[in-house]
């Protein structure tokens, strides 16, 4: 549906001599990745309205599309297979959100989160796209980047708890888990992808 909508939209800029025809692979592609973002905020607003918390729910999704964007880790095969992730991971969130709340039988276990979730992130990220590997000095830069991003969102949720935001500091945690979830489910996927290889 995305692919078709965007071809629609290049073929009518070509049509209008807007873009140029050996030019349209790219602008197809730039069109789809505009549909595409825009269909995945509608998303994130529709359940930011649910759970009514719209405004976590766009902190949430800035803080996990900042982090995604340099730790890598599952990508879908299909923009339907995308946005069906991108409810069920949101839906994860705000559920947690929701439910998760800072107490002392929590708070352990708060702790213990906040402090491994840097510890994976140096260990197993960044996944790399398989088909722009990086080398070994950005690699190292990458995780750099990554483990900085961490821990700057985690400064925000431990803040939000300090100053009674609780929510603050679930979302942090549990937009981290998501993340984390992702990275294994691509590790796993190319391991066994590997292990059939052979």
């Amino acid at each position: 549906m995305i692919s078709k909508c965007a071809n629609v939209v290049t073929d009518l800029c070509v049509r209008k001599m807007i873009i140029q025809g050996t030019e349209k692979e790219v602008y197809q592609y730039g069109f789809e990745l505009i549909i595409s973002t825009i269909v995945n905020i509608f998303w994130i607003l529709l359940i930011g309205i649910i759970s009514n918390r719209l405004f976590l729910a766009l902190i949430g999704f800035s803080i996990f599309a900042w982090i995604r964007t340099q730790s890598g880790g599952y990508h879908a095969s299909s923009y339907l297979k995308c946005n069906l992730s991108l409810i069920i991971v949101f839906g994860f969130i705000m559920a947690s959100v929701r439910f998760f709340k800072i107490t002392d039988v929590y708070f352990a276990f708060f702790v213990l989160a906040y402090i491994y979730v840097p510890l994976f992130m140096w260990q197993f990220s960044p996944v790399e796209n398989l088909e722009s590997p990086l080398d070994s000095a950005e690699r190292s830069l990458v995780k750099r980047k990554v483990l900085m991003r961490v821990i700057i969102c985690e400064v925000v949720g431990i803040c939000g708890w300090l100053f009674g935001y609780n929510e603050l500091a679930v979302l942090v945690l549990f937009v981290h888990v998501a993340v984390i979830i992702l990275i294994i489910i691509e590790i796993l996927k190319r391991r066994r992808l590997n292990e059939s290889q052979y």
